[in-house]
């Protein structure tokens, strides 16, 4: 094109529903659930919750403006996680 931006196309019926997090991939310190959290006998990890439920994840992690690999790993290893560390299983 001729020194014009290309055009892009539309979003249409684009969902404009506010998401229920700070982000989609991120762990906050807004998603800890401190009452799991403080069965916890490892105060490295913390217990947060999202919109799939309940998992882990390393403290250092919260708020570090990186993707999360616990909150991103599928719900049966997240679920046997939680459980694993409560001491559940």
């Amino acid at each position: 094109m001729s020194g014009k931006a290309k055009k892009t196309y539309k979003q249409y019926g684009k969902n404009t529903a506010e998401y229920a997090y700070p982000s989609r991939y991120g762990s906050h310190n807004s998603m800890v659930d401190s009452e799991l959290t403080a069965k916890l006998k490892n105060d490295t990890f913390v217990v947060l919750k999202d919109e799939h439920g309940a998992y882990i994840t390393e403290k250092k992690l919260l708020d570090s403006g990186v993707a999360d690999s616990y909150r991103n790993a599928s719900t049966e290893y997240r679920e046997n996680l939680v459980k694993e560390h409560l001491g559940e299983t």
